[in-house]
């Protein structure tokens, strides 16, 4: 009996508590002790937005980062993905959900998401500024 309940609803709600201990700046060693070792992890070097030092703005606003992206299958519930910077901090991630049986809540701002269940139509638009946190509708391979 205990062998089944740790492989099922017994998984889903330590996933569900780990999930929400994960913030971004945590370090990569924190993720690691909540999932366990990444089943897959490369480098990808991406552009991003440069920031003003001591108020000057940069002559070219985007510049190039190495990023570490790590993902986690989550068994028959899911993937965790984050993204990592040279310091080895998270800088993003994402939960994908496969399963009905498991379906997370996330706060987003002042909003409650239920993955798997919520709508992308229900939310309000991103802030006009540019300004985070963004949402974005399924799985999403940038490159």
């Amino acid at each position: 009996m205990r062998g089944w309940w740790n492989a099922s609803l017994g998984k889903r709600r330590r996933l569900i508590r780990s999930y929400r201990r994960i913030a971004p700046f945590v370090r990569h060693d924190y993720v690691t002790e909540q999932f366990g070792e990444p089943a897959w992890q490369h480098k990808r070097t991406v552009r991003k937005y440069a920031a003003p030092i001591e108020g000057i703005e940069p002559d070219e606003p985007l510049e190039d980062a190495e990023l570490t992206v790590r993902t986690w299958p989550l068994g028959l519930f899911g993937y965790l993905v984050t993204w990592c910077n040279e310091d080895d901090e998270v800088l993003m991630y994402s939960l994908t959900t496969r399963s009905r049986l498991f379906r997370p809540r996330v706060s987003v701002g002042p909003h409650r998401i239920t993955l798997g269940k919520t709508l992308l139509a229900a939310l309000p638009g991103p802030d006009p500024k540019g300004s985070g946190p963004w949402h974005e509708l399924g799985a999403r391979r940038f490159s």
